[in-house]
């Protein structure tokens, strides 16, 4: 309940401040604005696929959000930001996922040129940052560059032999600190058998229990590699209660809010020929793109704004601007990572001389597999999002131009096949005003009209653009309401490229290529039972035999999976991890022989 509560808040402050995209709250030292006992507390666990890596292989993750007071699922943030970090805290790797009902998945490629070492994984929300960063979540993982920087490696101490049993049964290695520490609660994992031949299918089944032996319901992750990469001697799957050094009665400004929508794009925009910050002023955020995906707004007393971009995945073409189409500002943006760090000191990289044999080979099989990663990886599926909707949602009309002759620019599209719109010239400039579809009112003011998605204001260029250009118009032909804005209709072009190419905005507008969460890859397995035309005589050489960080346990406390093991013999060690609807985390490893 006390979740629920504190949630409905958030969502009334967001609704209030946020979605106006102008109102800032004002903060101060009072205990209203701070966190402090009682106060709804956040935190991250991440899993990796494995804990050796080679330069340029994919690291896969899987994160959970979760409350560390109750330990139960968090659905506040529905953003994650993930860092890869070097010795000296920069950045090698930064992305964000998305993390709906309280968990998600990315992946992301080392670098070719990175440096052997270890290096600090890290993962934090938006709401966490009011916390000090030591209780970000932290796991390291090792990097080994074959063709540079051996001498950084150091050969370890002692051998430490075999990683697991390879006799199809699961057993637990509980991590530390978790509430999985029984050896007759959490994970059982089997196989159908103990040895495997290669590109031979692998069923397992893996179950999850209390400790009276009742059936739980999980969301897991499961990984395949093998065990050289594994490291499960070393705990890879350690965890760190994030309450580790947090005192209930210590406060904490609120300076951040949480992603509960999606990620909040905030910044300052600033005169450039005074410095000063621009107040109360019409501003406006899109993506260039074919569908229309904008947000209107004022900047408050400070000039700063405040937008909530939901549903964008991968790369996309951000624009900011002013709606008075003034040349006379900038824009500064606030960073999307923060570069706040705390002391966590890396240790050296050693290597355990009695497995160089099998590092090697799995240098080796790595370098192989790239040469025909693309060929193998074809067929992998992208998963599907929800094609994003225009902001105005269905227009009253839409005219597409390969319906009609060529002709020479807008201005002859509107004169000669577009009756809704006129074109007015006011004070040395053009406007475009479409007409009511109501016959007894008609618009006074001019219409919105956007390009590619993006508002535009300078209509005299627009009507020179070429018309060749133009795939289609699409016109709302009634009063649009968003938020203190009024539009008396909108004009919505786009071009064939989608790219804004025929427009070009003045150059005070702020554009930057914005990286939204994730566009998530689901990992290839290839299915050996009907293999693709050439894919048989492909050398697979992988040394992550199967990756799935959606494995989830029905009422029964059961589930299962299936792959193909590939063409290299050898000890693979099965991973599996996850959390319970009550907050009970569970761990278990097994292993199989590919001979």
């Amino acid at each position: 309940m006390k979740k629920q509560i504190f949630q409905l808040l958030v969502f009334l402050i967001l609704s209030v401040n946020y979605t106006e995209a102008y109102t800032i709250p004002q903060f101060s030292d009072s205990r209203t604005d701070t966190l402090s006992e009682g106060q709804y507390r956040e935190a991250i666990y991440l899993g990796t696929d494995r804990k050796l890596y080679f330069a340029g292989e994919k690291v896969w993750f899987k994160v959970y959000n979760y409350n560390p007071d109750n330990r139960c699922a968090s659905g506040l943030s529905k953003v994650v930001f993930v860092e890869l970090l070097d010795r000296s805290n920069n950045p090698v790797i930064q992305t964000s996922i998305e993390a709906d009902n309280a968990s998600g998945s990315g992946s992301f490629t080392l670098p070719e040129s990175m440096e052997s070492g270890n290096y600090l994984l890290r993962a934090y929300t938006s709401w966490m940052l009011n916390y000090p960063p030591e209780l970000f979540f932290y796991t390291t993982i090792s990097v080994i560059n074959p063709f540079t920087g051996i001498d950084k490696l150091k050969a370890g101490p002692e051998p430490r032999g075999s990683d697991h049993k390879a006799d199809g049964q699961g057993y637990n290695i509980p991590p530390e600190g978790m509430n999985a520490g029984s050896k007759d609660q959490g994970i059982t994992i089997s196989t159908q058998s103990n040895y495997f031949s290669t590109r031979k299918k692998v069923r397992i089944d893996v179950s999850a229990h209390d400790r009276e032996g009742k059936p739980l319901k999980a969301n897991l992750y499961l990984s395949v590699c093998k065990s050289c990469l594994a490291d499960i001697n070393e705990n890879i799957l350690t965890y760190k209660d994030p309450g580790e050094g947090y005192k209930a009665d210590t406060a904490f400004a609120i300076t951040h809010l949480p992603d509960i929508e999606g990620e909040i794009i905030s910044g300052v925009i600033k005169s450039t020929t005074t410095g000063e910050t621009l107040k109360n002023k019409d501003i406006s955020l899109s993506f260039v793109g074919k569908t229309s995906l904008c947000q209107f707004g004022k900047t408050n007393d400070r000039g700063e704004f405040k937008f909530i971009v939901k549903d964008i995945f991968g790369l996309k073409e951000m624009v900011i601007e002013l709606s008075d189409n003034s040349d006379d500002y900038y824009v500064e943006l606030d960073p999307r990572y923060t570069n706040i760090f705390c002391e966590n000191t890396l240790p050296d990289l050693y290597i355990d001389t009695s497995r160089i044999n099998l590092l090697n080979q799995a240098i080796i099989s790595k370098q192989v597999n790239s040469l025909y990663e693309a060929e193998l990886n074809k067929n992998q599926e992208i998963v599907n999002y929800p094609d994003p909707v225009d902001f105005f949602n269905k227009p009253a009309r839409t005219i597409s131009m390969s319906d009609y002759i060529e002709l020479k620019d807008v201005n002859e599209i509107i004169r000669e096949l577009i009756s809704e719109i006129r074109i007015e010239k006011r004070n040395e400039e053009y406007i475009l005003k479409v007409a009511n579809s109501n016959p007894y009112e008609q618009f006074e003011n001019a219409s919105l009209v956007l390009v590619d998605g993006v508002p535009v204001y300078d209509i005299k260029s627009l009507l020179s653009s070429r018309a060749s250009e133009i795939e289609r118009i699409e016109i709302v032909t009634s009063r649009y309401f968003y938020h203190d804005c009024i539009f008396e209709g909108i004009i919505s072009f786009i071009t064939k490229t989608g790219g804004m190419d025929i427009f070009r905005l003045n150059n005070s507008v702020y554009r930057r290529i914005y990286e939204g969460c994730q566009v998530r890859n689901n990992f290839c397995s290839p299915d050996y039972s009907h293999p693709f035309p050439g894919e048989a005589h492909l050398p697979d050489f992988r040394n992550l035999l199967y990756w799935n960080p959606d494995l989830k346990t029905n009422a029964e406390g059961v589930s299962a999976c299936e792959f193909y093991t590939s063409d290299e013999p050898g000890d693979y060690t099965i991973v599996v991890e996850g959390i319970t609807e009550d907050g009970i985390r569970l761990f278990g490893t097994a292993g199989l022989t590919v001979k």
